[in-house]
């Protein structure tokens, strides 16, 4: 079993064969934090062989199955939705704030459903893999009964966002966070910096389809694909508070 022996039989830090890179690099943050890694992935300094056991860990350990999962405090996992982080024992957190990763994983107070940003950057994490070790092969490999390919498409699928824009959108009642760096700050509307992200990884996403001949496969990547080509802009009011204590301020 991968995640046995990736992780319930070892300690991230403290063993050659798995070592992982730490949010503050030095053992602060007790868990494999999936938004850190990925950001450090895309210097390219990370090698081929531990970025994609990063990929697999996420793969096999760190994302929801296919069923809606209800918490206490009304806390939600949608299908497919990417944790937060991963404890030490390959237990999964969805929900900053915690180590705890069975049904009490906080009372809202960083969201009511996990923070859009870490669906994204396990698909920047694994295109990242792709650009510079050329494996597309790994996208056809299962975890857990589904392809890695399945995987990011669905979690680019994602949840709670606008139909009609693609743009991540959050509650005001049961808010998402955003990002994990803000994510104390409640939002509401439509949230800039998690769509900027969505953005990000759809076309980078694209790019990945398109060099397996599979680019005509999600047409809302097609779209973002577009979208870059002509230079086109998703309108800034969208983002705007509205309101004139709010000053025109940007949700971000």
């Amino acid at each position: 079993e991968l995640e046995a022996y990736y992780i319930k039989a070892m300690n991230f830090e403290k063993t050659e064969k798995m070592q992982l890179l730490l949010p503050s690099g030095d053992e602060k943050y007790y868990s494999f934090w999936i938004r850190d890694v990925a950001m450090m992935a895309q210097s390219g300094l990370v090698s081929n062989s531990d970025l994609k056991r990063y990929v697999e860990v996420v793969a096999s350990c760190g994302q929801n199955g296919e069923n809606t999962v209800f918490l206490k405090n009304e806390l939600v996992i949608p299908p497919f939705a990417v944790a937060d982080h991963i404890n030490y024992d390959g237990k999964a957190v969805f929900f900053p704030g915690t180590y705890s990763a069975n049904d009490d994983q906080g009372d809202g107070s960083y969201g009511f459903f996990p923070p859009f940003c870490d669906n994204f950057y396990f698909i920047i994490m694994v295109c990242q893999y792709i650009k510079q070790s050329k494996d597309h092969q790994i996208l056809q490999k299962e975890y857990g009964g589904l392809t890695l390919l399945t995987r990011i498409e669905k979690a680019f699928a994602c949840y709670n966002i606008d139909d009609s824009t693609g743009l991540c959108i959050s509650d005001a009642k049961k808010h998402t966070v955003d990002w994990g760096f803000v994510d104390s700050v409640k939002k509401s509307g439509k949230l800039l910096m998690a769509s900027i992200l969505r953005y990000n990884a759809g076309v980078l996403l694209f790019e990945v389809l398109d060099g397996i001949g599979k680019k005509e496969k999600c047409k809302i990547l097609v779209f973002y694909s577009r979208l870059r080509r002509r230079s086109e802009r998703v309108p800034l009011e969208l983002f705007l508070y509205s309101g004139a204590d709010r000053r025109g301020r940007c949700r971000c």
